[in-house]
């Protein structure tokens, strides 16, 4: 690049950071991925030993590595970054704000934390608040910064970790959103909430993401949970040959998605329906004995077609369940309690 378009380029990064409300960021070591061609940010070199390639301010020079030997030789600085001048000045990590202008951070959160929900409170505008694995508060620049983060909510995504530390967890889902691994469909984004109306319609904010954060589960949908009939394609309901349908003990609504693997059997202990293999909800039935799957059931005061995939109870009757929510009983489906 030539000594006049350095100047004009350096010009008017100038004056885009006088602009009212832009922001420079401090590009810190080790902080960034190299995007395509070992291209990094704010005059950083990036180093191909690290897997992925790490940005770096600088590393030993070995041979092809960024040695002070011949310009472009192989143990030459620009040896290793072909990326050379224009490459170093065509990124800049964009800064990511807040989800919108009119969510509202709790009142009492505690200073200096950040808010995965607003995507507030980090001390650079290039990151990203989320929750790491452990269920901590973080703020890290998304993986990858030259990739624009995905819109697509419950999307498939991808995480990276800086030497195995869950705490330097990236991910390329939009601010407000996590990339997880929550059963067998693959990693996938999940919004972060705090109550029902902060979800997409008929979602809830039902999945625990640790330290008291929570996400949005997927929307309900109205499918077939009968066992049997839950995870048939044609029969269900739900879309593909990975997603089944779903009851919930808590509303008694339906939805479509994949169970965590390994699927838990009649009688296990669960937490969620999804830790139940399909055909099956997690429940407790009698309201004392603590949540196990059940092989869910169409009630006989149903009065509806029942789909002829749909298997019955071997002995007892199908049985209503207690919705956790309302205390109310269910009229369409139940569990075979035996």
């Amino acid at each position: 690049m030539g000594t006049a378009r350095v100047a004009a380029l350096s010009a008017l990064l100038a004056s885009l950071l006088a602009g009212p409300g832009c922001f420079k960021p401090t590009f810190h070591d080790r902080a960034f991925f190299c995007a395509d061609g070992g291209v990094c940010p704010g005059g950083l070199k990036c180093d191909k030993r690290h897997n992925p390639p790490l940005c770096v301010s600088e590393f030993d020079g070995g041979a092809g590595m960024g040695g002070k030997g011949g310009k472009g030789g192989a143990g030459g600085e620009a040896g290793h970054f072909d990326a050379g001048v224009d490459a170093q000045d065509a990124i800049d990590a964009p800064c990511v704000g807040p989800v919108s202008q009119g969510c509202v951070a709790p009142a009492d959160a505690a200073v200096g934390m950040c808010d995965p929900v607003c995507n507030t409170g980090c001390g650079q505008c290039y990151q990203k608040c989320s929750v790491s694995p452990a269920g901590d508060l973080t703020c890290n620049t998304p993986y990858n910064p030259s990739i624009p983060p995905l819109g697509v909510l419950a999307g498939p995504c991808q995480t990276s970790q800086f030497s195995g530390d869950p705490s330097t967890q990236t991910d390329n889902c939009q601010p407000g959103t996590v990339c997880i691994q929550h059963n067998v469909c693959g990693p996938r984004c999940y919004q972060f909430c705090r109550k029902d109306t902060d979800c997409q319609p008929n979602a809830s904010c039902g999945i625990d993401a640790g330290g008291g954060n929570m996400l949005c589960d997927v929307p309900t949908v109205t499918c077939d949970p009968v066992a049997g009939a839950a995870d048939q394609v044609g029969s269900s309901g739900c879309p593909g040959t990975v997603q089944t349908c779903y009851l919930s003990s808590d509303t008694g609504h339906t939805t479509c998605d994949c169970y965590t693997s390994p699927g838990l059997m009649h009688g296990a202990s669960c937490v969620h329906a999804r830790d139940c293999y399909p055909g099956l909800t997690c429940t407790d039935p009698y309201g004392n004995m603590g949540k196990k799957c059940y092989k869910v059931c169409r009630l006989p005061s149903d009065g509806g077609t029942a789909n002829p995939n749909e298997s019955s109870c071997a002995v007892a009757k199908c049985t209503p369940i207690v919705l956790s929510k309302t205390g109310a009983l269910t009229a369409t489906y139940g569990v075979c309690p035996e």
